[in-house]
C-alpha cells in the first residue's frame, strides 16, 4: 500500500492580495517566491473559492467573516432603466460591468446599491 498525503492549502487576506499557501495554486494567482506561496488578487476571491471547491481541492478559508452591515434608508428615485439595470447586476450576484451614458445616473445609481445612506 502506498501512501497516501492529503494537500492542504490555506487561503487568508494579507493586506490587500490573498494569500493561498501550499504547493498548488489557481487560475487567478501568481506564484510569488519571495514569500513562498501564490497571491490572488481580493477581486477573485469568489472565483478561487469556486475553482477550489470545483477542484475538490482540500483547503481552509481563513479569509474573515465580517459582519453584516445595518441596513440604512435612502430617498433616491432611481429611472425605470436605472432600476432594470440595478436588478440585472443583482441577479448576476453583483458582478459585471455598468454601460450608460453620460449623464444617464450611473453615480446615482451607485449611490443607491453601495451608500443606501446618501
Amino acid at each position: 500500500m502506498g501512501i497516501v498525503s492529503v494537500v492542504m492549502l490555506r487561503l487568508r487576506f494579507d493586506r490587500g492580495p490573498l494569500l493561498l499557501k501550499g504547493k498548488i495554486g489557481t487560475p487567478y494567482g501568481k506564484w510569488d517566491p519571495r514569500i513562498g506561496c501564490y497571491r490572488i488578487k481580493a477581486r477573485h476571491y469568489r472565483d478561487a473559492l469556486e475553482y477550489l471547491k470545483e477542484s475538490k481541492l482540500k483547503y481552509e478559508d481563513d479569509v474573515p467573516k465580517l459582519p453584516p452591515l445595518e441596513q440604512l434608508k435612502n430617498n433616491v428615485k432611481l429611472r425605470a432603466y436605472q432600476n432594470k439595470a440595478l436588478d440585472n447586476w443583482c441577479h448576476t450576484g453583483n458582478r459585471g460591468i455598468l454601460v450608460l451614458p453620460t449623464a444617464a445616473g450611473k453615480n446615482k445609481r451607485l449611490e443607491v446599491q453601495f451608500y443606501p445612506f446618501a
